[in-house]
């Protein structure tokens, strides 16, 4: 369990009350680092209550603070702008829904993610958030792909040169396969190859 938490956008209910997250996570023993409100009196209140430090704004919190976990409430129409700021900067996070305020904006914001499923049974506990790269390799493995068919995509969407190419999805795969994601395996028909376990179940496409 991370021991460095935060929490964004504290006049939100449910920071101190019904959920109440900032005193679940003190009874935890969690050492809550950082609170932040655009409400400096509701920082402030929060932070004195739960032991924590006030800012105002989220993001100079995070670059401060370095928390491991954050706990992001706020107003709907404010969720997208916080959920990409916490997944571009790979801070794991809990934010109640709905994410948006239109359905586009949250299918958008879904993309990136990737639920592990087992056995039909997705596996609510490592969900995994990717970076524009790892989204534009994760959607080319829809069907099977060889290695340079996937650096071909990464160098044409991104113009970043054919060696770069190969560096960034040769990172990938060994992410998602550290993760098990995704498996080495032989190709019969050219003698090797990745292959990328799309949900981790049984359907496995050439990378």
């Amino acid at each position: 369990m991370p021991k460095r938490v935060a929490a964004i956008d504290v006049s939100h209910w449910h920071s101190a009350y019904d959920a109440a997250y900032l005193r679940i996570l003190r009874d935890l023993g969690c050492d809550i680092v950082g609170v932040s409100d655009p409400d400096e009196r509701i920082a402030r209140d929060r932070a004195e209550r739960f032991g924590s430090t006030p800012f105002t704004d989220y993001r100079r919190m995070i670059e401060a603070r370095r928390p491991e976990f954050v706990i992001a409430l706020g107003r709907h129409c404010d969720m997208p702008e916080t959920f990409r700021f916490l997944v571009d900067a790979g801070i794991p996070f809990l934010m109640e829904k709905p994410w948006g305020t239109d359905p586009d904006t949250v299918a958008d914001l879904a993309r990136p993610l990737v639920l592990p499923v087992r056995g039909d049974i997705g596996d609510l506990a490592r969900f995994y958030s990717l970076n524009g790269t790892g989204t534009a390799i994760w959607e080319a493995l829809e069907k099977p792909k060889s290695f340079n068919d996937l650096c071909d995509v990464i160098d044409c969407r991104y113009d970043i040169g054919r060696k770069k190419a190969e560096e960034d999805v040769a990172l990938f795969v060994r992410d998602i396969c550290s993760l098990g994601l995704a498996k080495v395996v032989v190709d019969s028909e050219n003698g090797s190859g990745t292959a990328n376990q799309r949900n981790a179940d049984n359907h496995t496409a050439r990378v």
